[in-house]
């Protein structure tokens, strides 16, 4: 994805392309990888979602496969992963990764350590809830072309 990729072309890429795929293929398994590190948080990929657009195209993919193996990956901001993998955990079990979190959730965000600059001024919402501010954008032509080209017959 180009730099930048938000949540409103990952809305597009599942809501035009993988979850048609998904329907038309009937996968007897599924098998999803989460990685963190498209996160806006998350200083590697240049990516910009948010973990609730995650949160969304797993509980858009899951449904399509009886079988569903959900897989860590990628990710380099320990607050991005965690927040983001205790949402996906709670979205497969019916839970609200947006509900407030107890204060011994925070009291676990708040002990972790990293030694980056990003950490030194982290903002307080790492720590408070595991829900990112929604983060859509325009869905921009090259995302659009590579919707067409992957629905291609």
């Amino acid at each position: 994805m180009p730099p930048g990729f938000n949540d409103s072309e990952l809305a597009a890429i599942m809501e035009r392309a993988l979850v048609p795929l998904g329907e038309r293929l009937r996968p007897a398994a599924l098998v999803v990888q989460c990685g963190a590190d498209g996160l806006a948080d998350d200083p590697q990929s240049g990516l910009e979602l948010s973990n609730r657009a995650l949160w969304s195209a797993v509980a858009a993919l899951a449904p399509l496969a009886p079988r569903v193996l959900v897989l860590g990956g990628g990710g380099y901001n320990p607050w991005s992963v965690a927040r983001c993998w205790a949402g996906i955990w709670a979205t497969l079990n019916g839970g609200d990764p947006a509900a407030p979190l107890t204060a011994e959730a925070e009291a676990v965000l708040r002990g972790l350590r990293w030694n980056h600059s990003r950490a030194r001024n982290a903002p307080e919402r790492w720590f408070t809830t595991l829900a990112d501010p929604p983060n859509p954008g325009p869905v921009r032509p090259e995302v659009a072309a590579l919707i067409e080209e992957v629905m291609l017959p």
